[in-house]
């Protein structure tokens, strides 16, 4: 790799670093920006779990094979038992 080469890639490095210091530390430090963010994973979470209390067991099984997740099927089961009242 010549000079100017590794120049140009320790650069880019030494952007990419300062870019994720600055982002880790307006996290840090903006209460207000976290709480907005959190909003928005936990409406992301109920939108994804009310879409699996819609499944049917068959889809159910099936994405959790998909996703080596069996969560997903043990919370489908759990929400058959609660509509039944057990």
């Amino acid at each position: 790799m010549d000079r100017s080469r590794a120049l140009m890639l320790g650069a880019l490095l030494g952007v990419a670093v300062g870019v994720g210091v600055a982002v880790g530390y307006t996290l840090v430090t903006n209460t207000d920006l976290r709480r907005r963010i959190g909003g928005r994973v936990q409406g992301l979470y109920e939108t994804s779990r009310a879409r699996v209390n819609e499944m049917s067991e068959e889809a159910a099984l099936r994405t959790a094979r998909l996703t080596n997740n069996p969560k997903v099927n043990q919370e489908w089961v759990a929400q058959q038992w609660d509509q039944i009242g057990y």
